[in-house]
C-alpha cells in the first residue's frame, strides 16, 4: 500500500455500516458491532500469522461517545485475548489514552503507554 508507510498485510475490519436508505445505526448498535469486528480483525492476524496490529480509536466521530468506544474497543480486546497478537492503539490525546489505560485494566489486560 503506497503512502505514509509500507505494510507487508493490512487487515481491513468494516466494524460498522454508514446510515444509508433511512437506516440510522444507534451508538449501542454500532458498539456491538464493534464487539464483533475487532475479535473477527484480530483471529485473522493471529491466522495469518502476523505479531502486531495497529489501529486507532473507531467510532467517535459522530457515532458513539468517546467513553463508549473506548468500552466497546476493550471489550473486543478482551475477547480476542487469548491470540498472540500486539495490538499497538494510536491514541494522540492523552485523556483517551488515560480512559483507555483504565477500560483495560478493568478488563486484566496488559497495557504499555508512551
Amino acid at each position: 500500500i503506497d503512502g505514509v508507510a509500507r505494510w507487508k498485510t493490512i487487515i481491513v475490519s468494516a466494524a460498522y455500516p454508514h446510515n444509508v436508505d433511512g437506516i440510522v445505526y444507534s451508538s449501542d448498535d454500532c458498539a456491538r458491532m464493534l464487539r464483533a469486528a475487532i475479535p473477527a480483525a484480530i483471529a485473522l492476524a493471529a491466522e495469518l500469522g502476523l505479531a502486531s496490529l495497529a489501529t486507532t480509536l473507531i467510532g467517535t466521530a459522530y457515532r458513539m461517545s468517546v467513553d463508549q468506544a473506548i468500552r466497546a474497543f476493550v471489550d473486543a480486546l478482551a475477547a480476542a485475548a487469548k491470540y498472540p497478537i500486539r495490538v499497538c492503539w494510536l491514541l494522540p490525546e492523552s485523556a483517551h489514552r488515560e480512559r483507555a489505560e483504565v477500560a483495560c485494566r478493568q478488563r486484566d489486560l496488559v497495557t504499555r503507554t508512551r
